[in-house]
């Protein structure tokens, strides 16, 4: 009785009812995945490469997606011919060997001077003007310190706040110093200020991460 005559009969009756319905290599199929035959050559050793592969990714962060001057009231609020800050960190990192350049600007349809809320005409009494020094409360103003950022004037052309080279994640404290004038009208100021992140291909050198930390989010 040939191999496959006796696996037919080994099914019983029951099976061989509905056997026309299965097809061939269903009963004659190989079970096993593994990758036999093995060569039976002489070799004893098999190498075998384990791999993964991690694509490329560049980012940004910040911890505060408002930051709000403290003054010397009670409240924290400003009073006329007043100063104050506000901190923050900002961190930039990739994964590829070029390093990032972290640049800030002046959001698109924003205004580079803090605007009173509700003014429609700039004056100075409802206005408080970037300056590339620091503020002051006779002229009153504001402005960034921060990486390579030094008393900077927000605009619409970015600056660089921090260039890496090398895969590394990178967070900078930035700080945004402001004072009042002497008739600074009552209300609430803002703008709003960019943040962007771009791989450093013209291989800039590092600068703005003396006091860098390689943690992000930062623990305070």
């Amino acid at each position: 009785m040939t191999k496959s005559t006796k696996i037919i009969a080994a099914l019983g009756v029951a099976a061989g009812l509905g056997i026309a319905a299965l097809p061939a290599g269903a009963i004659f199929a190989e079970t096993s995945i593994s990758p036999w035959p093995m060569a039976y050559d002489g070799h004893t050793t098999e190498d075998v490469t384990v791999k993964l592969t991690i694509d490329e990714a560049i980012a940004i962060g910040v911890d505060k997606s408002e930051c709000e001057g403290t003054g010397s009231a009670a409240n924290g609020h400003f009073t006329l011919k007043d100063t104050g800050t506000c901190a923050m960190h900002v961190a930039g990192g990739t994964n590829g060997t070029k390093g990032v350049i972290v640049t800030e600007k002046t959001k698109t349809d924003a205004t580079d001077y803090l605007k009173l809320a509700g003014s429609t005409t700039k004056t100075a009494q409802n206005s408080i003007n970037a300056v590339d020094a620091a503020p002051n409360t006779t002229d009153g103003g504001w402005t960034i310190n921060g990486g390579l950022l030094v008393n900077h004037a927000t605009s619409s052309t970015p600056a660089n706040v921090m260039v890496t080279q090398g895969a590394k994640q990178v967070e900078i404290p930035v700080t945004y110093s402001f004072a009042t004038r002497g008739d600074q009208e009552a209300g609430v100021y803002s703008t709003q200020i960019t943040y962007t992140v771009t791989s450093n291909n013209a291989a800039v050198a590092e600068g703005g991460i003396n006091n860098a930390s390689a943690v992000y989010p930062p623990s305070n």
